[in-house]
């Protein structure tokens, strides 16, 4: 029964990272979409030079962050990921295999 115990407590442990990732995702994005259609706009009129230039390295910090966000988050579901894939790709996924420890 304490192994039980154990196993759930780290299930919930990751299912907190994955989540505080996935909201780390989603700010990043929202921040690289944003400064996207300001960079967008900042084309088609005149701009202060100093504040396209605060745009522009916003947009490429946010933009590498969110790589990196992406590259663990794709670390911590490849179970998830290769399930999908197989079933999309006419094979079947075991929900098993994706629970384990």
């Amino acid at each position: 029964m304490e192994g039980k115990s154990m196993e759930n407590g780290k299930m919930q442990k990751m299912m907190k990272v994955k989540g505080a990732l996935t909201l780390l995702l989603l700010i990043d994005f929202l921040v690289v979409f944003v400064s996207g259609v300001v960079l967008l706009m900042y084309q088609r009129g005149s701009a202060q030079m100093a504040n396209m230039m605060m745009w522009n390295k916003m947009h490429t910090i946010s933009g590498i962050l969110m790589g990196v966000l992406v590259l663990i988050h794709f670390v911590l579901n490849y179970r998830i990921f290769a399930c999908e894939l197989r079933a999309l790709f006419g094979g079947k996924c075991n929900m098993k295999e994706i629970f384990k420890g």
